[in-house]
């Protein structure tokens, strides 16, 4: 079989082997390229959500599962919801303080404040860390 390009561990990158002249006099040439088949040419020049393309230890490509690390996004979501919580503890107690609160506005607050609790526990380190449902 044909080979038509050249892999470089060094630059994660394939080079066509047909323009090597071009590369080596312009002093791009890879000094690590190694020709690769070409299905291996097509399969490591695919575009993948959950992967990525990486240089093996022994210097041909191969496949790495990509990992998003969603802890900021949860960690912005509890700022966000324990905000919200503090900002209606903080009337429903004002209601409370000054004898304005019906029976409603005090269970209202006993649920939030709970809710506050137990949003301030969740482990957004956690993949799996779920959020405490939001008062009603």
């Amino acid at each position: 079989m044909e080979q038509l390009y050249a892999y470089s561990a060094k630059t994660n990158s394939f080079f066509a082997l047909d323009l090597k002249d071009l590369y080596v006099s312009a002093g791009t040439w890879p000094e690590d390229a190694v020709p690769v088949t070409d299905d291996i040419y097509k399969e490591f020049s695919e575009h993948f959500e959950d992967k990525v393309r990486v240089a093996a230890k022994s210097g041909s490509p191969k496949w790495q599962a990509v990992t998003i690390d969603t802890r900021p996004a949860r960690e912005n979501i509890k700022k966000s919801r324990l905000v919200e919580a503090r900002d209606h503890i903080e009337i429903l107690k004002d209601a409370v303080s000054l004898g304005k609160a019906s029976k409603e506005d005090k269970q209202k607050l006993q649920d939030w404040m709970a809710y506050r609790v137990e949003l301030y526990k969740v482990d957004t380190s956690l993949e799996d860390s779920e959020f405490p449902p939001v008062p009603e």
